[in-house]
């Protein structure tokens, strides 16, 4: 007789498609059910394996008290419950089933870097999550920062962020060109990269071309800046694009992927494609920045400004068999330790600790 799978409840705000791949990995090994509470347009609801329970927020007020309460009813028939740390009061109920926080472990966003935030914070952070029978971040760097706020080890474990990518086999023919992909957000240092080139593009016309895939409220603005500096035979805006077959073709044809101030999941989309990824020493990022390493998988820049980056441009111009070695370490990188069943393994354990296994 099989053994009777755990059943898995995890508790999320809003379900995106990059979470599915992970998702569906877990149910293959628990009775898995996400409890999501915002339809999102790109969730990817047609490739979901796993169980799901649609529960909309209320609005803000006396009612997120009946809210929280129809969703701690809800979890009492689950044997480990995981959630974000906004769950907490779901934590402290009286419970039989195990609780795990779930989260980056740290601030991040387009104000907040990586790993700020005081003393106090940290040691209010740590206070909270002690509730929980484990916690999982995101990385080594966030668990390294709770041990140092005097949480348990054992009690931490680490799902490394991902996301998943479409598998090619590694190829040095027909690099041609740079990337930057993603929204078209100002804090991300869009304008920094633009004006790079320009300057670049004075000394050196043969430079490699950049591709802008994105969209977002600054496109015109990126698109007429392009046109007016008389960029176009340099700089290819080409908006927003979701074939994934598409994408793929344009990574592998990019001897590097820039992105001046921020450093998210598409650090890994582009190690998984080969693509060494550069950005700044502090971007704005969850921790996924810490998958590159200076010279082997990318570049971490410090004080990256126009000219700083100028120079990183004009030398993937002139040095492209070094980006190429760098892509290939960027690939062996992401295809052994970093994609979605590398992320499921560290819940996996999480889960099974809490479950005496």
């Amino acid at each position: 007789m099989a053994e009777k799978k755990i059943k898995v409840l995890k508790l999320e705000k809003l379900l995106k498609h990059y979470n599915v791949p992970v998702n569906n990995l877990l149910n293959e090994t628990f009775d898995y059910t996400v409890l999501y509470c915002k339809e999102c347009d790109d969730n990817g609801k047609a490739d979901w394996k796993f169980n799901s329970i649609y529960e909309p927020l209320p609005p803000k007020g006396i009612r997120w008290l009946s809210f929280f309460w129809k969703v701690a009813k809800i979890c009492r028939h689950y044997d480990v419950v995981i959630g974000l740390p906004d769950y907490y009061p779901i934590c402290l109920l009286p419970r039989k089933f195990k609780f795990i926080f779930w989260s980056i472990g740290v601030p991040a966003s387009y104000s907040i870097h990586f790993g700020d935030g005081t003393e106090e914070d940290y040691r209010k952070r740590t206070a909270r999550e002690k509730h929980a029978d484990a916690n999982i971040f995101y990385t080594e760097e966030a668990k390294k920062l709770r041990m140092e706020h005097g949480y348990d080890g054992p009690k931490i474990f680490v799902a490394h962020n991902t996301t998943q990518v479409l598998k090619r086999e590694f190829v040095v023919e027909g690099k041609d060109s740079v990337l930057f992909i993603g929204s078209l957000h100002a804090a991300k240092g869009i304008q920094v990269l633009l004006d790079a080139y320009k300057a670049a593009y004075s000394e050196n016309k043969e430079l490699v071309r950049l591709n802008i895939v994105g969209g977002g409220e600054s496109l015109p603005e990126i698109r007429k800046w392009v046109i007016d500096n008389g960029l176009e035979e340099v700089i290819n805006v080409l908006g927003p694009i979701y074939d994934e077959e598409r994408k793929a073709d344009l990574f592998i044809k990019s001897l590097a992927c820039i992105s001046p101030l921020q450093a998210g999941l598409s650090v890994l989309e582009s190690m998984g494609f080969g693509v060494p990824f550069i950005t700044d020493a502090n971007a704005i990022t969850g921790g996924e920045a810490y998958n590159i390493k200076d010279g082997e998988t990318g570049y971490r820049i410090e004080g990256l400004n126009v000219e700083r980056l100028k120079n990183s441009i004009l030398d993937i111009t002139m040095n492209q068999e070094k980006y190429k070695r760098m892509g290939k370490k960027a690939y062996d990188y992401y295809w052994s330790c970093r994609k979605p069943e590398d992320m499921a393994q560290g819940v996996i354990d999480a889960v099974n600790f809490v479950m005496g296994k």
